[in-house]
């Protein structure tokens, strides 16, 4: 797929020194290009962060310090940081990051690609991510966002080799076939000081490699990169991570609620020396877990040591061997080889069948055997006093009761069954927890304690229909669960402000901490009152209103337009909450008045009288004088309606 279409950073001088070549990925966070640093006439790699971020000072004042202290990282197992910057266009401002550039996919493709990695290519990229973090750890940085789209796999360079054995540095692999190195040092740390990372869910894509004190406090040291580490770990070996549900927030209670399950349940070929490392690796209680990654590096050595049955040096130094020596047991070491006579060590070789015996010879060959048999009892005593009388704590994480017993008993340890405890991974009745974790050291007939799974944790979601807002919330987290999405509705059963339902519904039996959607009333639906209801029966428009949930409050006026009984006007219309009153005003017809008989008056008298009583009054005489008025029209002493013209007539 052609990335760099329609892109329109490709050509672009960035900062007036890293030509835009090439768009490699975007993530949702920043895009990676392709560069050329047109100083130095060399390639590299230019981190480019979305608008929304670069127009956060608050992110962008942590980003420059994290970028700095990255770049003081140095080992070839971390992405080097060449430089950081803010460029200023008339585009805006482009806050980026230039670091070397690595060719070749990341873990993330890898996985995709290939699925469940071979266990030696596993240990091998796990031992260079290690030696990283291990690196951040010694330098007191940590990651906090390790996952495989941070763990880029390029080709070694030519004349690569393997790792010297005091440092931290070269790639890993008997072949050299990948050259791991780790990207985004500092960034998560970045992202997280910015108010957008709650608003746009920057970090949930992780959130299937956060520890779970990452999750219930935000606060982590470098055992929150053991943990991810595991997790990769396991990823590597089962093709997916442990921990898998519909939402982000969903896996994440599971880091905090559920034990990482062995991979070998998964992946029937993975040794219970990689169970035991990963379980020690993603403890759910940090105090239980490795310190460090130099301490977890330590435990892969062992490890791998045991798989090969040889000891492979670590290029920790041994100034390390205090962190790493509480966590596995011990290993076999090797004699070294002989630099001095056989007489200088103390040994006296079997003298040949044709050499002759003298007496000196035979004098001294018991003094021979006393002392092979003192080094061989004072052998046998320090090897007891250091390692044998310790045995390693076998796997017990998924079998029955009794087949774990019965494990414990064959490695000569004691057992004590501790209270069950809930799992979503381990079957009702097997072993869910152990102390001390799989592969560690415990003294010849110590107790191994046991916690067997009671299976899922479930809580019923309670009825909180009716209840205010807050009310449900309340009785939600007495149930241990949460409130999720709120919305409203109209309901015409259930007032404005209560609860209408929830999904799941009550009685549904959830996960601890899971949220549960409230729908909230909003009150009866709104209708419309129609606008044209003029010349209608007024009671044919009232029954229409009370059918539609309104009030009516009937006025009555005469009309001369509009017949008695009909609709004048109605107030209010267009769209009105249910309930509301509808003021209709319903004709009475023409108001009617007493027309009186003016014949014989003078006709000025008879207008003025007729005038004041409202009627309109044409005369017809002479104008020459007031005449008396001889006829009207309509005539006189009958009911006529209000303002009827009236004729009347002179001399």
């Amino acid at each position: 797929m052609d990335t760099t279409v329609a892109d329109p950073l490709i050509g672009v001088l960035l900062d007036r020194r890293y030509e835009i070549r090439d768009r490699l990925a975007s993530g949702g966070m920043a895009t990676v290009y392709a560069a050329v640093d047109t100083r130095l006439d060399r390639a590299v790699a230019v981190k480019i962060m979305h608008p929304a971020l670069a127009g956060d000072p608050v992110f962008v004042a942590r980003f420059h310090r994290e970028a700095k202290s990255a770049a003081q990282l140095s080992t070839p197992y971390a992405v080097a940081v060449t430089d950081q910057g803010t460029d200023r266009s008339l585009a805006g401002d482009r806050v980026f990051l230039v670091m070397e550039l690595v060719r070749g996919p990341t873990l993330r493709r890898r996985l995709t690609e290939q699925g469940p990695l071979p266990v030696a290519e596993a240990l091998d990229i796990l031992e260079s991510v290690l030696r990283a973090l291990a690196a951040a750890h010694l330098a007191g940085m940590v990651h906090r966002d390790v996952k495989p789209e941070n763990v880029l796999l390029g080709l070694p360079p030519a004349g690569s080799g393997p790792a010297g054995a005091g440092d931290l540095c070269g790639p890993v692999g008997p072949d050299n076939r990948w050259q791991v190195k780790v990207a985004d040092f500092g960034l998560a740390r970045a992202v997280e000081a910015s108010p957008l990372t709650a608003a746009t869910g920057l970090l949930l894509g992780t959130v299937a490699y956060l520890a779970p004190e990452l999750v219930t406090s935000g606060a982590g040291d470098a055992r929150a990169d053991v943990y991810a580490a595991g997790i990769l770990l396991y990823e590597m070996l089962t093709g997916r991570p442990p921990h898998d549900a519909d939402t982000p927030i969903a896996v994440a209670y599971r880091h905090v609620n559920a034990d990482v399950p062995p991979p070998s349940l998964s992946r029937a070929d993975v040794p219970p020396a990689l169970d035991s490392l990963v379980l020690a690796a993603t403890a759910r209680d940090p105090r239980r877990r490795p310190p460090d990654a130099v301490a977890l590096l330590g435990m892969l050595g062992r490890a791998r040591s045991g798989l090969r049955h040889t000891t492979r040096p670590l290029p920790l130094g041994e100034r390390h061997t205090d962190l790493l020596a509480p966590q596995a047991a011990p290993t076999t070491r090797h004699p070294p080889r002989p630099t001095s006579s056989p007489r200088e060590l103390g040994y006296w070789p079997e003298p040949q069948a044709s050499t002759p015996k003298t007496g000196k010879r035979h004098r001294r060959y018991p003094w021979v055997i006393v002392l092979i048999v003192a080094a061989l009892v004072a052998g046998g005593v320090s090897w007891w006093l250091a390692a044998g009388r310790y045995v390693s704590v076998p796997q017990l994480i998924g079998m029955e009761r009794d087949a774990a017993a019965r494990t414990v008993t064959d490695a000569h340890l004691g057992v004590t069954v501790d209270p069950g405890v809930p799992s979503e991974t381990v079957g009702a009745g097997k072993v869910a927890e152990q102390t001390p974790q799989p592969g560690g050291s415990l003294a010849r007939g110590g107790q191994v304690h046991l916690r067997l799974s009671v299976g899922p944790e479930r809580f019923a979601v309670p009825d909180v229909t009716g209840m205010s807002v807050d009310d449900a919330r309340t009785a939600l987290r007495a149930n241990q669960l949460d409130a999720g999405q709120i919305d409203n509705a109209y309901d015409d059963n259930v007032p404005a402000g209560k609860i209408v339902r929830s999904d799941p519904p009550s009685a549904s039996n959830l996960q601890r901490g899971s949220p549960v959607s409230l729908t909230v009333s909003s009150g009866p639906a709104p209708v419309d009152v129609p606008d044209a209801l003029a010349g209608q029966s007024a009671d044919g428009v009232e029954s229409q209103l009370r059918g539609m949930g309104l009030q009516v409050q009937r006025q009555t006026q005469h009309s001369g337009d509009v017949s008695a009984g009909l609709v004048i006007s109605a107030s209010p219309t267009g769209t009105v909450s249910r309930g509301t009153t509808v003021t209709l005003v319903v004709s009475l017809g023409p108001e009617m008045v007493w027309l009186p008989d003016v014949k014989g008056q003078r006709m000025s008298e008879a207008r003025g009288q007729l005038e004041s009583m409202g009627f309109r009054v044409h005369a017809v005489s002479l104008p020459t004088y007031d005449p008396p008025v001889i006829d009207q029209s309509p005539s006189g002493g009958q009911t006529v309606e209000a303002g009827t013209a009236v004729s009347l007539f002179g001399i």
